[in-house]
Parts: C-alpha cells; sequence; structure tokens
C-alpha cells in the first residue's frame, strides 16, 4: 500500500494547481489573440467595403482616430466619442465640406 505524507501530497497539490493555473492563463491568452486576428480581420473587410463606395478610410497619427471622408462630409471617430456606458450607438463628429468661391 502506497503512504504518502502530508509534505508530499502538499506539494503535489501545489504542483497540480500551479499547472492549471499556467494553462488556464495560456488558453485565454491564445483566445484573446485570436480574437484580435478576427477583429482586425472584420476592420480590413470593413474598410475595403467603404473604399469600393467611394468613402476614404484613414487612421489617424494617434492610432485610435479614425477619419473617414465622403463627398460631402468629414466624419472623425475617436474612443472619446463613443458612449461606453449606453448602447444608442457610437457619436460621430461630421464636418460638412464647404466649397467657398472667390
Amino acid at each position: 500500500m502506497f503512504r504518502f505524507s502530508i509534505r508530499e501530497m502538499l506539494m503535489a497539490t501545489v504542483v497540480f494547481a500551479l499547472g492549471i493555473g499556467w494553462w488556464l492563463e495560456h488558453s485565454r491568452s491564445n483566445h484573446a489573440t485570436w480574437e484580435n486576428d478576427i477583429l482586425k480581420w472584420k476592420v480590413r473587410a470593413f474598410t475595403k467595403l467603404l473604399q469600393v463606395q467611394g468613402t476614404d478610410v484613414d487612421e489617424g497619427e494617434d492610432g485610435a482616430t479614425i477619419t473617414v471622408t465622403t463627398a460631402d462630409s468629414v466624419s472623425t471617430i475617436s474612443p472619446t466619442t463613443v458612449p461606453h456606458s449606453e448602447s444608442s450607438g457610437i457619436q460621430v463628429h461630421t464636418r460638412t465640406r464647404r466649397e467657398f468661391s472667390n
């Protein structure tokens, strides 16, 4: 019959817990990487769709601002224009293009 001391059982529990903790952290990081890749693909597809429809989409220098330019308006979207606590949609700052003549 096998006899284990309390110290050996505690050591086995610690090793098992560390292994489970590492596995959980590793699987979550892989899932986050996969979700990030999917989101990047969606952004590329949406940008391409807008460009095909004649809309220009530019990423700001800070990496957080997006400028959408159409024939008659320019819209700027940034994290500060999106209400994070409301589900009413995205608020966009839009400027209408005006042509000046002399």
